[in-house]
């Protein structure tokens, strides 16, 4: 028997209740940040090629590319970030696409950047995991990346974002000219390494180094994050983080599903199936197996959570799907990304 149906006698009668308890809980409005424009300019006033464009994708296929961005840029404030997008020149809709594609997030301290890639990404953070992706880009309009997993940006410092690629492609021309001028007196930098090895390239050359920062918006769409760690083995643990940077002393939910639905809060909220292991997860009946899922989000911005597996062999294959949202006296404050693992032998 799967996960689901081995809970689902003990929920009973309780589950009709508990099912429009959660529904109308997770479908409150949920306040989302305003996303932060870098470095500041109004959109309509700059755009940027790379390092997207046919000019760099198609001639050279390989890239590695980094962002730095000094905290005067950033708002002075921590906050969550789960979307990254960018502005391309040019007139036309274009497609980007690599088998090999990974985005990477540090907070930094080298501002103007080192030519050497790893001064300038000392904690690397991986918030776009490698492997393929298709990005439909618009000309002239903010075309978003949604982020797997969620950077916590801490409020103080610089940040560098760094992409890199393989064998990329982009369709459609796109200006072969950055509508932009020096971002020098603003210290937001871009270091650059193409072609062949660029992936792995330890560093750039300084010809490659300039102060014209790709026009970049960085959006905190559910203003919190989700993160898992463990083996997901069957006797295990599976550690969960909730992070809420902005929910501090709020009272927050978690909640497992067997399966992603539709958006329980929102348009750009949490996908999760409200079956019988959501409502377990939510109305407690589990609380060995789904520990401290609900509480209030203390000092740090960081609450800890935890999913004990059964050693039970037959749970093996299950995937679990988990996000967590913050609330208070007015509704619904945050919603998580939803966090994904198979359970293994």
């Amino acid at each position: 028997m799967r996960f689901g149906h081995r809970i689902s006698h003990k929920i009973g009668v309780a589950m009709h209740t508990a099912f429009a308890c959660c529904v109308v809980f997770f479908a409150a409005s949920v306040t989302i940040a305003q996303p932060l424009e870098i470095p500041g300019q109004s959109p309509a006033s700059g755009c940027s090629r790379l390092p997207w464009s046919p000019q760099w994708t198609n001639t050279n296929g390989e890239l590695r590319y980094q962002l730095v961005a000094p905290n005067s840029l950033l708002g002075s404030q921590s906050f969550v970030i789960d979307e990254v997008a960018f502005r391309t020149c040019g007139p036309y809709f274009s497609t980007f696409t690599s088998p090999m594609c990974e985005i990477r997030m540090s907070h930094t301290t080298t501002v103007p950047p080192s030519p050497m890639f790893a001064l300038n990404l000392p904690n690397p953070q991986v918030v776009y995991p490698a492997g393929p992706i298709e990005y439909v880009r618009t000309a002239g309009q903010w075309s978003p990346i949604r982020l797997p997993i969620p950077f916590v940006y801490d409020g103080s410092s610089s940040l560098t974002v760094e992409i890199r690629y393989t064998n990329g492609t982009s369709t459609h021309p796109t200006s072969s000219t950055d509508i932009e001028t020096s971002q020098q007196s603003f210290n937001y930098y871009r270091v650059i390494a193409s072609g062949v090895g660029a992936y792995n390239a330890t560093s750039s050359n300084a010809s490659l180094i300039d102060p014209r920062g790709l026009y970049m918006r960085l959006d905190s769409v559910g203003g919190a994050g989700l993160v898992g760690r463990g083996t997901g083995k069957i006797g295990s643990t599976v550690a969960l983080e909730l992070r809420a940077p902005t929910g501090v002393g709020l009272r927050y939910q978690a909640a497992t599903s067997l399966s992603k639905g539709p958006p329980l809060v929102g348009r750009r909220s949490i996908f999760l199936a409200v079956d019988p292991l959501f409502i377990a997860s939510v109305r407690g009946v589990l609380p060995t197996v789904f520990v401290n899922y609900t509480s209030t989000i203390p000092a740090a911005g960081r609450a800890s959570a935890a999913i004990v597996i059964p050693p039970f062999p037959a749970l093996v294959g299950s995937e679990l799907h988990s996000a967590f949202i913050t609330f208070g006296a007015a509704g619904i404050r945050n919603a998580s990304n939803t966090w994904s693992f198979q359970i293994q032998p």
